[in-house]
């Protein structure tokens, strides 16, 4: 019986993940960004995209963003360097394990779905953003805009409502 340790490939690709998840987390912290909300309140999802909790909760509108960013850089790792192995493509972009795992065309679909949503929801989402990037396009950065006048959110449970002062 040898006293010699091995890990297998992919233990060490999801050890490889998670270090590099605490490496970026210990980033956030020396850069001097909360480990929670200035809130204090610890959510599974934020669902007003103009509250202060966005990007502070676990998830919020914008996580369908970066899921949607996950299939991207997983298609366009295949195509640009399909020998590389999967696990430096997943180091290259966390977060795509589903669009390496479902058919091509479930990836796409549920893409445009998750794009749809935020389109809906909250008027913004990656194509919208890379569009406007690009080459802004009058109509949609007046219809984006509007999102603010008529913040059009999904409605939330009674108990989290907050009653508005009425001038």
């Amino acid at each position: 019986m040898r006293g010699s340790w091995t890990i297998s490939r992919g233990n060490r690709d999801i050890a490889l993940a998670l270090a590099l998840l605490a490496l970026q987390i210990g980033a956030l912290f020396v850069l001097g960004q909360p480990w929670m909300s200035a809130s204090g309140q610890l959510m599974l999802w934020a669902n007003n995209p103009l509250s202060p909790e966005t990007s502070q909760q676990i998830a919020d509108w914008y996580s369908l963003s970066h899921i949607v960013h996950g299939f991207l850089f997983y298609g366009l790792l295949k195509l640009a360097c399909p020998r590389l192995p999967f696990g430096v493509r997943l180091l290259l972009a966390m977060g795509f394990l589903f669009a390496s795992r479902a058919p091509a065309w479930v990836t796409v679909a549920a893409g445009i779905a998750l794009e749809a949503l935020a389109a809906v929801a909250i008027r913004d989402g990656l194509i919208l953003n890379i569009l406007n990037f690009i080459h802004p396009i009058p109509f949609i950065e007046r219809w984006q805009a509007g999102f603010t006048l008529t913040a059009t959110f999904l409605p939330l449970p009674e108990r989290q409502r907050r009653p508005t002062k009425q001038p």
